[in-house]
């Protein structure tokens, strides 16, 4: 595999930019550093690519980044893979499809507020439907109350009552801790002292 390399050719009406060996990933080497260098301040008119070897996106990106402008679609009809490779990544790195405006301040607001009115909607169908449910089946237990399984209510009673209280406890002893030392703190703020008895 050949290491990419380039020649530039000052000649004529303006410079040609010959492209040799493999412009790919693993050819390119320190190239991008040594091309952007050499190009500074020439303008390309042409190039050649009559002697490159191998081109993948690495070696396109490379010729977007250092050209000021985009290279000629007739230079690629060598080699229209290469061409297509080029287009695609120039495309991208020059950020050529247009950017989507941002609408005004008056059409955000209203738009803020229509999502928000249609959320608080939402929610609101939501629990209808959930109480709905919910009537429905307390009504069919009414209505039938031998389908209740008694054990599993009794079992999620416990879980939810019972075998809940030392975290309860637990979460109640902490939160009352931070009131207390929050509250004591600002108290001090207003000149409140911690008197203690003798």
């Amino acid at each position: 595999m050949k290491a990419a390399e380039f020649q530039i050719d000052s000649g004529g009406k303006g410079a040609v930019l010959r492209l040799s060996g493999d412009w790919t990933t693993t050819g390119l080497r320190r190239l991008p550093q040594r091309l952007n260098r050499a190009l500074d301040g020439v303008t390309v008119d042409r190039v050649d690519i009559s002697d490159m070897d191998g081109f993948d996106t690495a070696g396109a990106l490379v010729l977007v980044q250092a050209l000021d402008v985009p290279v000629p679609e007739k230079t690629w009809k060598s080699n229209p893979g290469a061409g297509r490779i080029y287009a695609l990544v120039e495309r991208l790195e020059r950020g050529t499809a247009e950017t989507p405006k941002r609408p005004d301040a008056i059409i955000r607001t209203f738009s803020k507020i229509g999502q928000g009115v249609y959320d608080v909607l939402s929610e609101a169908m939501q629990t209808m439907a959930f109480l709905g449910r919910l009537v429905l089946a307390l009504g069919s237990t009414l209505k039938n109350p031998g389908r209740i399984r008694w054990a599993a209510w009794v079992t999620h009673v416990e879980r939810a009552g019972l075998d809940a209280i030392p975290i309860v406890i637990a979460t109640n002893f902490f939160i009352g801790a931070v009131i207390a030392f929050i509250g004591a703190d600002l108290l001090q703020q207003f000149g409140a002292r911690c008197s203690r008895s003798s």
